[in-house]
């Protein structure tokens, strides 16, 4: 799934810390599968990341990359 994707979201970043997240360890990962993967850490409820995940999904599709 990685492997063909060029975008990653990370979800819930407000309860990472709780649940012991190691976030550089992810984009670690991800990057090793998919070096240019870009990457959004998103909260819904305290709003981290969403308006740039909204914007990058509004731009055109060619624009994306």
């Amino acid at each position: 799934m990685f492997n063909s994707s060029d975008v990653a979201v990370l979800t819930k970043m407000d309860l990472a810390a709780a649940c012991e997240f190691d976030l550089d360890a992810a984009v670690r990962n991800l990057h090793a599968v998919r070096p240019a993967m870009r990457i959004f850490e998103t909260s819904a409820k305290t709003g981290l990341g969403m308006r740039e995940w909204i914007d990058f999904l509004l731009q055109p599709r060619e624009r994306r990359s």
